[in-house]
């Protein structure tokens, strides 16, 4: 049980990476694509460039801002310069897509101080983190519930079969020796411990019976010389009235 919640988990998690790497890289790619496009690291070359992916290339979200951090060109709204990798996830970052959609992205610091900003909606990377916490949680809850359940059964049969060699104890004690503890067939420690309870049972019987048997030779041999003893002692005690009563 235990192991399956740690493939899931697992599993969850790798597919989690996989898809943050893809996204990754189809930034970097983009940004790269961008800057060779550009053919300079300043406003006057990137400004027609991302004026023409804005129309062409709605899968992504491009900024330019220059040094007063106002928007020349891109579907985003104004952002803080800020070079390297970055998440966004305010509504009021982007212009288009859903408001709770993330957004991974690269920016770059141009020459002149202007700030070139490309990213990419992350939504698949939400929903696919938020469906893995709903199916760790229903999984925790059905493990939970196996587990609990499992452990019900488990004890219920465990004082089954307990309650069973209790019962044939208790008849073995009111004088029944020949009770013995039914298998179950599951070849089990249960059923181990029934074999060797019965083999002590029947070697304890045999034992007992032994005794008995020695116990009634003894008092059938010993039945003739007490009965002539109790005759002579008869005799006896006969003998010493007679003289007194003479």
């Amino acid at each position: 049980m235990l192991s399956g919640a740690l493939a899931i988990l697992l599993s969850g998690l790798q597919s989690q990476h996989s898809l943050e790497k893809q996204i990754r890289r189809a930034v970097r790619a983009e940004r790269t694509e961008v800057i060779s496009a550009a053919g300079g690291m300043d406003l006057a070359h990137f400004r027609p460039v991302v004026q023409n992916l804005v129309r062409h290339e709605p899968d992504f979200f491009y900024l330019l801002e220059d040094g007063a951090n106002r928007v020349l060109a891109g579907n985003m709204l104004h952002l803080r310069p800020q070079p390297g990798s970055r998440w966004l996830s305010r509504a009021h970052r982007q212009l288009y897509g859903e408001p709770e959609s993330a957004i991974y992205g690269e920016g770059v610091l141009l020459n002149d101080g202007g700030y070139f900003f490309v990213g990419l909606n992350a939504r698949s990377l939400t929903e696919l983190r938020r469906d893995f916490w709903i199916i760790v949680g229903w999984s925790l809850v059905g493990f939970s519930v196996l587990g609990v359940g499992g452990g019900m059964i488990l004890s219920a049969i465990i004082l089954g079969r307990i309650e069973t060699i209790s019962m044939t104890a208790r008849r073995i004690m009111s004088g029944d020796m020949a009770q013995r503890i039914p298998y179950q067939g599951a070849d089990d420690e249960f059923d181990h411990l029934a074999h060797s309870l019965n083999a002590m049972l029947e070697r304890n019987e045999r034992l007992i019976s032994s005794l008995q048997q020695v116990s009634n030779d003894i008092a059938h041999d010993m039945r003739r010389p007490l009965s002539r003893l109790r005759r002579r002692l008869e005799a006896a005690a006969l003998a010493e009235r007679l003289p007194d009563a003479a």
